[in-house]
């Protein structure tokens, strides 16, 4: 299995980029709470956030379907914690 090796790169990008993505919007989230509370952002600000957020999530969740499509028995469904070759 020459691609097993490329495939799991991929996959571990994919994940390491998501989990980057999420420190940076803890940050955020935090950041914006405190703002919120001196009533220095409006609801709609938050909204955006939020929805950023949320698509940022739908983008990683498309990449790991895209890994399942093109090497389904390589994509484990918990990301980082190993790829299973349900083959054997």
């Amino acid at each position: 299995m020459a691609n097993s090796s490329s495939d799991r790169k991929k996959e571990e990008n994919l994940y390491d980029s998501w989990m980057n993505n999420q420190q940076e919007e803890l940050k955020e989230l935090q950041n914006a709470i405190v703002y919120a509370r001196k009533k220095e952002l409006n609801d709609d600000e938050l909204n955006e956030l939020l929805r950023k957020m949320v698509n940022n999530f739908q983008e990683y969740a498309n990449g790991r379907s895209r890994l399942a499509v093109l090497r389904p028995h390589l994509v484990h469904p918990f990301g980082k914690f190993g790829l299973v070759d349900r083959r054997v």
